[in-house]
């Protein structure tokens, strides 16, 4: 669900520091409204290419070694 992407976006971009200070900037630039909003759909963006890295990467392995799943 678009939770998931959100909170593990969230927990991402909280670890690497530049990143969370680059989301928090970008929240600051856009206004009082948008600023509440735009953070977490950058949270949400950071974690579905994140998600989406982790499962590309996990079906090339599942090939690699001859498996469906």
């Amino acid at each position: 669900s678009a939770a998931m992407f959100l909170v593990g976006g969230g927990i991402l971009t909280h670890g690497v520091p530049v990143v969370h200070h680059w989301v928090e900037h970008v929240g600051e630039m856009t206004g009082h409204v948008a600023g509440m909003i735009v953070p977490s759909l950058l949270n949400g963006v950071f974690g579905l290419i994140s998600g989406t890295a982790v499962l590309l990467l996990w079906s090339g392995i599942a090939k690699f070694r001859g498996k469906s799943h």
